[in-house]
């Protein structure tokens, strides 16, 4: 994953929605989405929840909350 996918995947990780995580990074709602289609197509995922365990487990992004 690139460097702004795996931002992503960590604002999914804290439960945010497309919109807050396009607030918090400067971008569009458009290009959150776009990471998402290509975050799941790289990870084989089926939804968010699946995501973030995929990317969790390939220790890409630290278990949410922090340990």
């Amino acid at each position: 994953l690139t460097d702004r996918e795996l931002e992503v995947v960590e604002q999914v990780a804290g439960a945010l929605s497309n919109r807050q995580i396009a607030n918090a990074l400067g971008i569009t709602e458009g290009t959150v989405k776009r990471h998402l289609r290509n975050i799941f197509r790289k990870l084989g995922a089926v939804s968010r929840l699946d995501m973030v365990n995929r990317a969790t487990a390939a220790k890409l992004i630290s278990p949410y909350p922090p340990e």
